[in-house]
């Protein structure tokens, strides 16, 4: 081969190889993911999350209604920003608290709001329990894999067919060549075998 035909067979089987390992590299992560209740983890996060912020703006409003009109409250403390995220936070998990009590419309329509955006997020986090199952043993999910894999592996046979390498001697020959992708080449590569070793 000259110089030129060895750049070219060197950049296809580059090219070919980082497909492959990405292939292999995705349907292991997929099987990983499924495996792994991290999605699950976020999602109640995420679910806390959205409690904070509702009780802040809650609060908030709360607040500021006060601050507007003293009269749509009664209260037996002294008012303060805490004291109204109390409320708040109280309402959000349907408790009433009896150092705040709404006594106008907009104070009590703002404590209905408060209890719906309760319920919906308790209607969150009881879908997000019972999707568990459903997400860890989905056949979507297996699917994927199976056909990711499956692009892996003839992947493998076009490069044995083209290259008359396998994967292993095809990365090594790369590497003794210092091409560009080497190093995507050596992260897949590595992360496959862990997630192997993993399974």
């Amino acid at each position: 081969m000259n110089k030129y035909q060895l750049q070219e067979w060197t950049t296809q089987l580059q090219y070919a190889l980082v497909a492959n390992q990405f292939c292999h590299f995705l349907s292991s992560k997929l099987k990983q993911y499924q495996k792994s209740n991290a999605s699950v983890a976020l999602d109640i996060i995420n679910v806390f999350l959205l409690m904070i912020v509702t009780t802040v703006f809650f609060t908030v409003i709360n607040y500021g209604v006060y601050k507007t009109s003293a009269q749509s409250f009664k209260l037996d403390v002294q008012p303060s920003f805490f004291i109204f995220f109390y409320y708040s936070i109280s309402h959000l998990f349907c408790q009433s608290i009896d150092e705040v009590v709404p006594i106008t419309n907009i104070s009590r329509l703002i404590l209905i709001l408060e209890m719906l955006f309760s319920f919906s997020l308790i209607a969150i986090l009881i879908s997000l329990f019972f999707s568990i199952k459903y997400k860890r043993n989905s056949q979507e999910i297996d699917e994927a894999i199976r056909r990711i894999r499956e692009s892996g592996v003839e992947m493998d046979g076009f490069i044995k067919d083209n290259y008359k390498l396998s994967v292993r001697d095809a990365i090594q020959e790369l590497a003794r060549l210092k091409v560009a992708f080497i190093n995507i080449i050596f992260y897949l590569s590595t992360n496959i075998e862990a997630d192997e070793r993993n399974d």
